[in-house]
């Protein structure tokens, strides 16, 4: 029994490592979102946009099924991610 929980501590061990890595690449995501943020404000161009939106979509479906999952589930978080995005930008536009 403390044989496969020790394999149990194991693997969560790797579940925590590749959260931090997600997490890093989300401060990533999010810091270039901030400049694209900027950028548009200087150039006076729409927070939203369709032709990315569509594209970003495609990808997304694309990478769902080299990888074996469930688009729901990547589409929920994906939303997640562009609605931070948009709020981020929105906050630049500001100023």
């Amino acid at each position: 029994m403390k044989i496969q929980r020790n394999k149990i501590d194991q693997i969560r061990k790797r579940i925590d490592q590749i959260d931090a890595k997600i997490i890093e690449l989300l401060k990533q995501r999010l810091t270039a979102v901030e400049k694209i943020g900027v950028l548009k404000r200087e150039q006076n161009i729409e927070i939203e946009d369709n032709k990315r939106e569509s594209f970003l979509q495609e990808q997304l479906e694309s990478l769902a099924r080299e990888n074996n999952l469930s688009l729901s589930f990547l589409k929920r978080i994906w939303d997640e991610i562009l609605l931070e995005s948009y709020r981020i930008q929105k906050r630049k536009r500001a100023g």
